[in-house]
């Protein structure tokens, strides 16, 4: 008797706890069945608020929340992109900083390479006759 009755089976997934991957190869399955599946997406918070006696006013203060944490999350993930060019950024300007000093210091050893030679010079030539 119960196999000739016909069932009406809602069931709700979240898509940040299951992954589409999963949720195809589950209606796959139902498919291959003999199950008619239908796919539909839906707002949490407006499945809450057509439950009787669910209080309207939470269910608006999580939707508040939500959107605020939402928010703070794509300001906190936009900070982090931020923080991670400023770091690449540093690091490539460190490099140049590095081979700068490098010259720098090439430099200044040349100088005084070139400073004691003159002095050698200095020596080997004859004071001027007055």
């Amino acid at each position: 008797l119960l196999a000739d009755t016909a069932y009406l089976v809602e069931i709700l997934l979240s898509s940040a706890e299951v992954n589409q991957r999963d949720i195809d190869a589950a209606l796959t399955s139902l498919s291959a069945a003999g199950v008619t599946a239908e796919i539909s997406k839906e707002d949490a918070l407006v499945l809450l608020s057509a439950i009787p006696r669910i209080d309207t006013t939470i269910v608006r203060t999580l939707q508040s929340e939500a959107a605020a944490a939402a928010t703070a999350i794509a300001t906190a993930e936009a900070a982090e992109t931020d923080t991670v060019a400023t770091e690449s950024a540093a690091a490539v300007l460190e490099t140049d900083a590095a081979a700068a000093e490098k010259i720098a210091v090439d430099l200044a050893t040349e100088a005084t390479n070139l400073d004691n030679e003159a002095a050698v010079a200095a020596t080997l030539v004859p004071p001027p006759l007055f």
